[in-house]
Formats: C-alpha cells, sequence, structure tokens
C-alpha cells in the first residue's frame, strides 16, 4: 500500500482522496510502519527529457544517424556528464560504461538536479562546438517546455 501525505500543523493528513480512501482501510489505533520519501518533482523530470530532445533536435543528421536514437543520446550524455557505472566482463576486467539511473526510485531530487545542470553543460559544450550559440539554444529549449 502506498498513500501520500502532506505535512501540517496538525501532523500527516492524506495528500488526495485515493490516498484518503487507502488510509481509511487502516483501523483506528492501528501501528503501521512508513518509509518516508520525498518524491521527485514531475515536472522537472518532464523538463529535462525536453532538454534532450531540443539538443537532439540540433544535432546534425549524421550525428543521429551515428547515435541512432533520443535514447542513445540521453544515455551518452549522461556517461560524458560523468553519470555512469562500470560493466565488466567475466574476469572482472572493465570493458565499457553505462548510463546511471535517472529514475525516480534510484534517484532524489538533489541528485537529479545534479544531473540536470552537468547534462545542460555538456550540452551547451557540444552545440557551442557546433556553431550553435547558447542564446540560440536556449530559444530553441523554450520551444519544448
Amino acid at each position: 500500500m502506498e498513500i501520500h501525505f502532506v505535512r501540517t500543523s496538525l501532523g500527516l493528513q492524506a495528500y488526495a482522496d485515493e490516498d484518503y480512501e487507502q488510509l481509511r482501510k487502516i483501523k483506528v489505533g492501528s501501528v503501521v510502519k512508513a518509509n518516508i520519501v520525498r518524491p521527485r518533482n514531475v515536472k522537472f523530470h518532464r523538463k529535462f527529457f525536453s532538454l534532450i530532445r531540443a539538443a537532439w533536435d540540433c544535432l546534425t543528421e549524421q550525428q543521429r544517424i551515428n547515435l541512432r536514437s533520443v535514447e542513445t543520446f540521453r544515455e551518452q550524455l549522461l556517461i560524458t556528464s560523468g553519470f555512469s557505472e562500470p560493466l565488466y566482463d567475466l574476469n572482472g576486467q572493465k570493458f565499457l560504461e553505462r548510463a546511471k539511473s535517472i529514475s525516480f526510485a534510484k534517484m532524489d531530487e538533489p541528485a537529479f538536479n545534479e544531473v540536470y545542470s552537468k547534462v545542460l553543460d555538456t550540452i551547451l559544450t557540444i552545440m557551442v562546438a557546433d556553431g550553435v550559440s547558447e542564446d540560440e539554444f536556449n530559444n530553441i529549449l523554450k520551444n519544448y517546455t
């Protein structure tokens, strides 16, 4: 059972009607164990994917062909920005880096903010090298949010 609460001066209260209905299933006076997690900002998560999409659309045709998909591009941006974990072969030799997961379950809000900031820096470095100014890219990005 998962219930969302909002902290008020009176304590924790059910956040939405669905949460209230779930809470009603627990008898008054029952002891329950809770794992408190602050959910990440969904809008900011969507903004990250808009950033990736805008950068993808600014790439040259040849760059897009080489990368094959937006998902591969996203993974490469994460790796280039320093958010990767090594993969090892059967002999324990490192042979590949893979992008770290940015799923809600694996990354909290402060860590995701750092990812966004560093990926944005990486994108701007790529765009400037390809002749797109930071202002031009920011104007393009406005169309995606």
